[in-house]
């Protein structure tokens, strides 16, 4: 009988959730088959059994927290009682310990506005449309000032009638409430009728809202609570501890990259044949960004708080931010200024695989120097990304869009993009900020400049 314990990954992770279990009593397992989903702080990952065997007893739940060297499953191997080795047996590699990995890259916020739509009542609904629907729809057509159509509007008033004393017959102000002065002497607007109804309908408790609340209104929605998971704790830690600790500044450059563009779809499809790798301008921009880090070593360095000190990293690992169901997670390409851009493009693809299956390591997580966030692959052209603390800097990718720009003495489609770097103002300047977009600007406008 083996007994199966929860093993001491590393990177400082002491519990976990359990967020599926992928087997059931009796199931025959091999040496590899995943048996268990964990999801820690810093990523959710599939664990497989180091035996071969029968489970025989699960010893947790879904949901349960479990803690390193927890026992999780008895799987019987045919043989005497044996047991994972204990946490302090597990070989752990050393590695630099980050901080809070899976800091997230986030487009600004969306502000929400305060207004609230009126709610009305199938009486009320009636009341408004069987009278004025004939004029709102012959009004769309008449020449007439904004201010007209909403007085025409709020006395149910047919422009279509009215002679217009604007020029080119443009019906104005003036000529609406003349209308209605002429019309107030002899008989009573039918919007007063109107409005009477709607005012002095019966309201419980003299409160201003209607009683005929209809039955698809939104207050018939009742509130839900959704359990946070250990990631996304983790997100909003890392979030606060950015915006708590970094001095935010940002600077955003257009660039053209139109050659680069038609360059790129001149090989896109020989490579997705030869290579089964989809070629996007992502790999471009990662491989001129990791050229520009190495120039301006300042924005590839952690901050060390406790020591006032920047430590400017030797190497070049770009933190790429992948969006899952579970949450935003930036995995990194080691020494990316040393890849070449199909092996970016391999690195990035082999990265979002894992991230979509849950193999996604510690060690992908570990160790970034500098990160992108690609807003613009979900439709975004601009916005100002969060530093993923203690790194110093972070860029944002807006999308592709098509633009006319002159050209001599014409105007011609160019392909564009908007680059944003956002940085702590604390180590770096905005001179500092400008020369560096500037080089990647630079790379991308003069993309041979990337293979030189």
């Amino acid at each position: 009988m083996y007994s199966f314990k929860f093993a001491d990954i590393g990177e400082g992770i002491h519990e976990g959730k359990v967020g599926e279990i992928l087997v059931k009593e009796g199931d025959t397992v091999k040496d590899g088959t995943n048996i268990i989903v964990v999801e820690t702080d810093k990523v959710t990952t599939e664990i497989a059994s180091p035996v071969n065997g029968t489970i025989s007893k699960i010893l947790i739940k879904v949901g349960d927290t479990i803690h390193v060297g927890q026992e999780l499953f008895l799987i019987d191997t045919g043989s005497g009682f044996t047991t994972s080795p204990s946490p302090a047996e597990v070989p752990v590699e050393k590695k630099e310990e980050p901080k809070e990995e899976v800091g997230a890259s986030v487009v600004g916020e969306v502000k929400v506005s305060n207004n609230v739509l009126p709610s009305f009542g199938s009486e009320q609904v009636e009341m408004f449309s069987s009278k004025e629907e004939s004029s709102t729809y012959h009004n769309a057509d008449v020449l007439a000032s904004p201010v007209a159509r909403l007085l025409a509007l709020e006395h149910n008033v047919d422009l279509s009638t009215i002679k217009g004393t604007g020029p080119s017959g443009r019906i104005l102000k003036d000529d609406i409430l003349s209308l209605i002065s002429k019309d107030s002497s002899s008989s009573q607007p039918v919007q007063t009728t109107v409005t009477q109804q709607v005012v002095t309908a019966p309201v419980a408790n003299s409160q201003v809202v209607t009683a005929n609340v209809s039955q698809t209104s939104i207050a018939t929605r009742e509130d839900k609570a959704i359990e946070t998971t250990p990631m996304r704790k983790a997100i909003a830690k890392a979030m606060k501890e950015s915006w708590s600790n970094v001095a935010y500044t940002n600077l955003a450059v257009e660039i053209d990259v139109t050659e680069l563009w038609d360059q790129r779809n001149k090989f896109k499809d020989l490579i997705l044949e030869q290579e089964g790798i989809k070629l996007t301008l992502l790999p471009f921009i990662v491989k001129a960004i990791s050229k520009a880090l190495v120039k301006y070593p300042t924005f590839n360095s952690h901050v060390d708080e406790a020591n006032g000190q920047i430590i400017q990293k030797g190497a070049v690992n770009i933190g790429i931010a992948i969006d899952t169901k579970d949450g935003l997670i930036v995995p990194n390409i080691k020494n990316a200024d040393r890849l070449s851009v199909l092996d970016i493009a391999k690195e990035i693809t082999l990265l979002a695989e894992k991230a979509r299956t849950k193999k996604i390591q510690m060690s992908d997580l570990a160790g970034g120097t500098f990160s992108i966030s690609n807003y613009g692959s979900l439709g975004a052209s601009f916005g100002v990304p969060v530093i993923k603390h203690p790194e110093i800097a972070i860029a944002g990718i807006g999308t592709l869009e098509n633009k006319a720009k002159r050209v001599g003495l014409h105007f011609v489609e160019r392909k564009v993009m908007y680059l944003t770097v956002a940085a702590d103002h604390r180590w770096v300047d905005g001179g500092d900020i400008a020369r560096f977009v500037g080089l990647v600007k630079q790379y991308l406008e003069n993309f041979t400049l990337l293979f030189i």
